[in-house]
């Protein structure tokens, strides 16, 4: 929870995070070579849109993921580590808004952070 990371390490720490880890992100979408787009959605939570099929998706997840996981913090604060869940909602026929499939990928986050 990113609100104990700001409390335990404080908010420059925080903000240091925050920048590494969307340097991360658009690192592994730029290798990526997909068109995507990604926002941050406020707080700790990033919303990343890519035209990919459902096994694509996981795997560019899986790829965000290692790479954040892998990022070294030892120059800002000791023992940290860093780690994220994922929500992937796909297009379907039914999907009628962007707020649609956000709304998916947002059940299939919360749904994820439960399992924790």
């Amino acid at each position: 929870m990113f609100h104990d990371l700001n409390k335990k390490y404080g908010y420059d720490i925080g903000d240091i995070v925050l920048r590494r880890t969307t340097d991360e992100i658009i690192s592994v979408l730029n290798e990526s070579k997909h068109n995507s787009l990604m926002e941050r959605k406020g707080g700790d939570e990033f919303s990343v849109l890519v035209n990919v099929n459902p096994k694509d998706a996981s795997q560019l997840a899986t790829k965000i993921l290692n790479r954040i996981v892998s990022v070294d913090y030892s120059d800002v604060a000791d023992n940290l580590k860093v780690s994220i869940t994922a929500g992937i909602a796909g297009l379907r026929k039914r999907t009628k808004s962007y707020s649609e499939l956000m709304h998916d990928a947002t059940i299939k986050l919360y749904e994820a952070k439960r399992r924790r």
